[in-house]
């Protein structure tokens, strides 16, 4: 089996509208894991993301001409949250590294620099 074709994977959750539809999809025309299975919901989730946040003037120009409408600043919005629970499958140091190596690629570090920290006013005993 060949790795994933990650835009067309993007392409056919718009299509099709869900997760698990990809999945039998695939099933159906004999793409399976390396290891012979089909596909989980998550690893086409993680493959759907994985391409908008790396891709994202491309895959906003397919979502919007598939008919889906979204503004600039909530595309923005969700492709900031998409990108921090991609690289933040494990809380480490390296994890925010690379979250804002990507804020960076994409221009976004600024403004969204302390996304995802905890905010510690209020709790004394965190500021000790």
């Amino acid at each position: 089996m060949s790795d994933l074709d990650y835009k067309e994977i993007y392409i056919l959750w718009l299509e099709l509208g869900s997760l698990e539809k990809v999945c039998r999809n695939l099933e159906s025309r004999g793409l399976l894991t390396r290891g012979g299975k089909k596909y989980a919901p998550s690893r086409i989730n993680h493959v759907v993301w994985k391409y908008a946040t790396e891709n994202p003037e491309e895959a906003l120009e397919i979502y919007r001409s598939l008919g889906f409408e979204i503004s600039d600043e909530d595309w923005e919005r969700l492709l900031v949250e998409k990108a921090f629970l991609i690289y933040f499958k494990k809380l480490s140091f390296k994890s925010r590294t690379a979250f804002n190596k990507w804020l960076t690629r994409m221009g976004l570090f600024e403004k969204y620099k302390d996304y995802g920290r905890v905010k510690t006013e209020g709790f004394s005993f965190l500021q000790e």
